[in-house]
């Protein structure tokens, strides 16, 4: 599995077990797609997510280092992994050099000011004592300003005087203090758009973009997945854990559009919830996923529009399985017997939307057991209240006995 494999069987398998697990492999492969695999990269700060973009832009953080460039905009959606740059360029500098990283965003805006430029004693309300801003804290090195969007119009305008003369202005001063400082910015919001509506000084952000550094969304990056995965399941708790090839395959398929890294990121530890000894398997991918993946199960819209005399069974037989998936997520040992149990479910329901409602020999035929043996499985999933046996005869002919 670890090398790729979508499934295995036992020694012990017999002819139906191979027919369910042949068809779920054949459910996953329409999901299949060629890609690049990613590497995974070390330096000083630890092992880090690479692919081909991160390993273009490491190459590229030790040239801006040691150039004449000031001024560095990371350009991304949001979840793109622009933090993860800005930490790019702390790991290359030098010790003695500061790195000061700011969330603009999460910084009350009456506070924002004081908190970057510094203020003297006396300014305003509460302020007791001279304070040495942010900027002046990262002189000598560089300073990470995250959302700058969202900076004020009197504070960009004192940014612009930073980025301009080197100097900073504590609030309430009247002498600047010299600075010796570089600024890595970023933000997720359209900076071309906010210049265009005025709500962003067109010079600013002019000269905050001295050097660009664009991450493209992950969804336009699919070979890099694997090595993101790799990266996220060594450090989730509960792990180390692995992937199957299959689950492997619906990842890189799938168009992370809602937050990219920190989505997929997500993902994975939403898995570990139904996770077989550390491995995560298609079972744990969230529904959600299979619906963006065109896998939506029959819903009820599409049960109304059946018009054959079955059409209420179709219903009744995706009810069951959202059942099965809810108590599964209750608790329940999660086994062998319970994984055959599921297939087996999940395949009946699929050949009565295909078919209708089957008979018992049919059901057998279209699965390759024999139909006592299947009558035997079926028995002991209603034993083992998987399925009500009134759903069950929906869709194929059995009784009570």
């Amino acid at each position: 599995l670890n090398a790729g494999a979508d499934d295995f069987i036992s020694k012990q398998s017999d002819k139906g077990e191979l027919s369910l697990r042949v068809y779920n492999s054949y459910r996953l492969s329409k999901l299949k797609m060629g890609s690049d695999i990613g590497t995974v990269t070390s330096d000083k700060s630890g092992t880090r997510p690479a692919g081909a973009t991160m390993e273009k832009i490491s190459r590229r953080v030790p040239l801006i280092i040691e150039s004449a460039i000031t001024a560095v905009f990371i350009r991304g959606e949001s979840g793109t992994g622009k933090e993860v740059v800005a930490d790019l360029f702390g790991s290359h500098l030098p010790g003695s050099q500061p790195f000061v990283k700011v969330n603009c965003g999460a910084i009350v805006p009456t506070l924002l000011e004081s908190e970057l430029f510094g203020h003297v004693k006396g300014s305003f309300t509460g302020a007791s004592a001279d304070k040495r801003g942010l900027l002046e804290a990262a002189s000598g090195g560089w300073i990470f300003l995250d959302e700058v969007a969202t900076l004020s119009a009197s504070a960009q305008v004192a940014l612009l005087r930073v980025l301009e003369n080197q100097e900073v202005l504590r609030v309430g001063a009247t002498k600047p203090v010299s600075l010796n400082i570089r600024v890595l910015s970023a933000t997720n919001e359209p900076m071309e758009q906010l210049v265009k509506t005025g709500k962003f000084r067109a010079d600013l952000w002019q000269r905050l973009r001295e050097a660009e550094i664009a991450l493209p969304p992950l969804r336009e990056r699919p070979g890099e997945i694997k090595a993101l995965v790799e990266y996220f399941c060594r450090g989730m708790p509960g792990g180390p854990y692995t992937v199957s090839g299959p689950v492997m395959q619906v990842l890189t398929n799938f168009a992370w559009k809602d937050g990219n890294i920190r989505e997929l990121r997500n993902c994975l530890r939403a898995m570990t919830e139904m996770h077989i000894n550390k491995m995560l398997t298609p079972l744990g991918i969230p529904e959600r996923i299979w619906e963006e993946l065109g896998e939506k199960p029959a819903s009820q819209d599409e049960g109304s529009r059946n018009e054959s005399d079955e059409a209420p069974a179709a219903t009744a037989a995706a009810d069951s399985s959202c059942e099965l998936t809810v108590r599964w997520n209750s608790g329940d040992v999660i086994n062998f017997e319970a994984l055959t149990d599921l297939l087996l479910v999940e395949l009946t329901r699929k050949l009565f939307r295909e078919k209708g409602k089957l008979s018992l020999r049919a059901l057998a035929q279209a699965i390759g057991i024999s139909r006592s043996t299947l009558s035997t499985r079926l028995k002991g999933i209603v034993q083992r209240h998987v399925i009500e046996l009134a759903d069950l005869s929906r869709m194929v002919g059995v009784n009570n006995e």
